[in-house]
């Protein structure tokens, strides 16, 4: 019996897939479209497909460590769930894990998708031009037609952008990974009239993102900026190794400073004002963080468990926090949530990632290494500070998203330099 060939739609599969969760939740007569099964089946369809058709279990040693990594990080949350309380919102967020895990799984199994990963990245263009026509429509009109009207009472006044995201950090968030990857595809396309477009949609994104007036994504934007101008200047003098290190080191502690002048005040206020030092956004975050450490430190440092934060911060806070009961912070959520251990990993990983994009950027194999290494960068860069805008990035299927279509693009450049 012939076996039905997935390996050439694969890719395609997965970047629809994306595509679907980066569109969020669509109103339609009153009622949002929960995408949430329809990911997982196909996501499981897809598996089962490749499976019947044979995988290539034998990674790279850095994709398995990856993989074994948010595995180890899915067992390890379902062990604390057995101990910690708020089980609904746990389910919440061990699901997307789950479906991040088994989006990279599909990705990085799929030996073909190197060759075709160029066409397919360009199915991301219906959420990018879907997004963009959206919060143009309620920055010129007012209109809000893609989001339901509890959401917006706080932006209708300004004409603030949401989308379908419910939360106009939200949608900055996605604004600023739509923006590096418009550039980087702006940078790869080779026809005039694809530069051209993208450009549109690029401008377009930067003015929206503006408008959205969240200060964590701006300077997410800003620091992207800075960092390539010092990238092209660097590439131009043809460093050596001992002075890659030298530049990462150094872009670590400008990242690091920069993140400890605004970590207690990145919200959402008129940018325009530069108001960076609120006493009172400033005291709010950082009892936030007060109070996370206090549970971390309760839990001995094995982490509270996912979806448990909001709940204790509800309750058992011994800080306040005038009513937020979210961190603010990716990291730190990590951290209070997950523990020690995991937190430990993925910043490991993390600067990893981070650090052999650097050095392939300065020594690529291909053109198209450099293009992808260079994208890396810059997002990784700016995702440190965009990361801290929204509520919570645990509870959000498009950011899970995101981060399997970053893991994603990594692989590539791996199996590139073992071929």
């Amino acid at each position: 019996m012939q076996k039905f060939d997935i390996k050439g739609i694969n890719v395609y599969l997965l970047y629809i897939i994306f595509s679907i969760m980066l569109l969020g939740n669509i109103p339609i007569i009153g009622s949002s479209i929960v995408l949430f099964g329809l990911i997982l089946i196909v996501s499981l369809f897809t598996l089962v497909l490749l499976i019947y058709n044979g995988i290539n279990l034998k990674q790279e040693k850095e994709i398995r460590n990856i993989l074994l990594f948010y595995l180890f990080w899915m067992l390890y949350s379902l062990i604390q769930s057995t101990f910690f309380i708020n089980r609904e919102m746990f389910l919440v967020e061990i699901m997307n894990m789950f479906i991040m895990f088994i989006l990279l799984f599909l990705a990085v199994l799929n030996t073909s998708g190197l060759k075709k990963y160029s066409k397919g990245i360009k199915i991301l263009l219906v959420p990018i031009i879907f997004h963009t026509y959206a919060g143009l429509i309620e920055v010129f009109t007012g209109e809000y037609i893609f989001t339901d009207n509890i959401y917006i009472s706080g932006y209708l006044r300004n004409k603030m952008p949401v989308s379908s995201l419910y939360n106009t950090n939200n949608y900055a968030t996605v604004l600023v990974f739509f923006i590096i990857l418009l550039f980087y595809l702006l940078i790869s396309s080779k026809k005039w009239q694809k530069k051209f477009f993208i450009f549109i949609l690029l401008l377009a994104d930067v003015f929206l993102l503006y408008m959205t007036q969240s200060r964590g994504n701006l300077l997410g934007l800003l620091t992207c900026i800075v960092i390539y101008v010092l990238l092209m200047i660097l590439q131009s003098k043809h460093m050596t190794s001992k002075y890659i290190k030298l530049f990462f080191v150094l872009l670590m502690l400008f990242i690091l400073i920069c993140i400890a002048i605004i970590l207690m005040n990145i919200g959402v206020t008129d940018f325009r004002t530069i108001e960076f030092f609120n006493n009172q956004s400033n005291f709010t975050r950082l009892n936030l963080i007060k109070n996370g450490f206090y549970f971390l430190s309760s839990s001995k440092y094995l982490g509270v468990g996912l979806g448990n934060i909001e709940n204790l911060m509800m309750t058992f806070s011994k800080f306040p926090t005038n009513g937020i009961f979210n961190l603010h912070n990716f990291f730190i959520e990590i951290m209070v949530s997950s523990g020690i251990i995991v937190f430990t990993f993925f910043v490991k990983g993390y600067i990893q990632i981070l650090y052999n994009s650097v050095t392939n950027f300065f020594n690529p194999l291909s053109k198209e290494m450099g293009q992808r290494s260079l994208y890396l960068v810059l997002y990784l860069c700016a995702f440190l500070f965009s990361s801290i805008s929204p509520s919570s990035l645990f509870q959000l299927r498009w950011f899970w998203a995101i981060t399997t279509f970053i893991l994603l693009m990594y692989s590539y450049t791996v199996k590139e330099q073992k071929e």
